[in-house]
């Protein structure tokens, strides 16, 4: 079990570390792959991309999660952490538009792509392979661990940007340092990879395929046996993905372009943030364990409809810790979701199509209100002027999270199905 939890966290945190170095370098990005007079236009072309690499999240979600269930876990995992180390290094690699013109943004279109391909299978794999593992009472912490591992990935690569901002001048990043983080990446792959090869299947798996080996599609018969809880799985998800895009993710950008925040303090405060949320997780696995997932996510969602606004008030005083005290609140709001998450995912699904219910349900949400909240909120901002929209987006992803929530039943004291 020690063997394939590392193995697992050690994958999921260079996915995500890859995944999420293209958000913290946007505005740099922008001006590279996507000039323009306006940077408010150059940023929404990329977060256009940005939200194109989701899209192929339900793509990604459908090949692996149906290679988990059919051909096992394994596998799948294997391919998802290959599929992004190959595009990264590209991305790494990748000409300007100051060197081979129109051909370096739709370039950096298809490397984007790629990776949502990987990401796509990835996330779900993780959740289904390490609770798979886990016994009965240590679900929550369990299942927690993969979220710990994909924050410790982003946070590494908010780091690695930081790092960068402060090493370097302007000019320096945006002709090579911005391409060191990337090229960096494929360390941790290389090591991820090697140890997804040597783990064992899950015992869960191989149980259930000695008693009888998948047929057809598990997609398919799970939309048609669990099309209710599909959906709401989907929109329970909701918060999860707008909370975290627009507080980490968009966030930084916000404090640059709109509070005026220096680039190198706003990549401080998001780091220091970062770690708080991370190490916190495991925590709120360990106690949804004790008091069950849905109370704990419940609490997350009537915190983010409270909280948001004052929240953004607290940003918008600029400097360093009214933006970090503000932030802070965003990641206690969110960290009980992620502590549960997992576990209650799992808990929903039968083992034979489980990969493909994680899979479909986490991309579609990922896809429709993760990837397309920067953009979203960015776009209603150059649109109104209104400069708070985000702490409305944030309010409305809480409501809509907690109604969902209301007849979700907590399966935390059950076996699996």
């Amino acid at each position: 079990m020690f063997r394939a939890v590392t193995a697992c966290m050690i994958g999921s945190a260079f996915e995500w570390y890859d995944f999420a170095l293209y958000g913290y370098f946007a505005a740099v990005l922008g001006k590279l792959f996507f000039p323009s007079a306006d940077p408010l236009v150059s940023l929404l072309a990329t977060y256009g991309v940005f939200a194109a690499g989701f899209a192929m999240r339900p793509v990604g979600a459908v090949i692996f999660g149906h290679v988990g269930d059919k051909y096992g876990r394994k596998k799948a995992l294997v391919a998802t952490i290959f599929l992004m180390t190959f595009p990264t290094v590209c991305l790494g690699l990748l000409p300007t538009y100051d060197h081979i013109g129109i051909l370096a943004p739709i370039l950096l279109t298809v490397i984007r792509l790629c990776q949502g391909l990987s990401i796509g299978g990835n996330l779900s794999g993780s959740f289904t392979f390490m609770i798979e593992y886990a016994p009965g009472h240590r679900r929550g912490l369990v299942g927690s661990l993969t979220l710990f591992s994909a924050l410790g990935g982003i946070l590494i690569g908010s780091a690695m940007a930081a790092f960068a901002t402060a090493m370097l001048d302007t000019g320096a990043l945006e002709t090579w340092g911005w391409r060191i983080p990337f090229l960096i990446g494929v360390l941790i792959g290389g090591v991820g990879f090697y140890m997804r090869i040597h783990i064992p299947e899950t015992p869960q798996y191989v149980k259930e395929m000695e008693s009888e080996q998948a047929e057809g599609f598990p997609l398919k018969k799970i939309i048609k046996e669990h099309p209710v809880k599909v959906i709401r799985s989907i929109f329970v998800l909701l918060l999860n993905d707008v909370g975290f895009y627009v507080s980490f993710i968009f966030l930084t950008t916000y404090m640059t372009t709109i509070v005026k925040i220096p680039m190198d303090t706003a990549l401080t405060i998001n780091t220091i943030n970062m770690v708080i949320l991370m190490s916190l997780v495991p925590v709120m696995g360990w106690v949804s364990d004790h008091v069950g997932r849905k109370p704990m996510m419940m609490l997350s969602s009537v915190m983010f409809f409270v909280l948001a606004i004052p929240v953004f008030n607290l940003i918008d005083q600029g400097g360093f810790w009214p933006p970090l005290f503000g932030q802070m609140l965003l990641g206690f709001s969110i960290v009980g979701f992620f502590g549960a998450m997992a576990a209650m995912l799992v808990e929903k699904f039968p083992t034979k199509g489980r990969y493909s219910a994680l899979s479909l349900t986490i991309n579609i949400s990922a896809t429709l209100f993760g990837g397309t909240a920067p953009f979203i909120v960015t776009s209603l901002m150059a649109d109104t002027g209104w400069n708070h929209i985000p702490a409305y987006y944030l309010m409305a992803a809480g409501l809509i999270s907690f109604i969902a929530l209301l007849s979700f039943k907590d399966r935390f004291r059950d076996p699996l199905l």
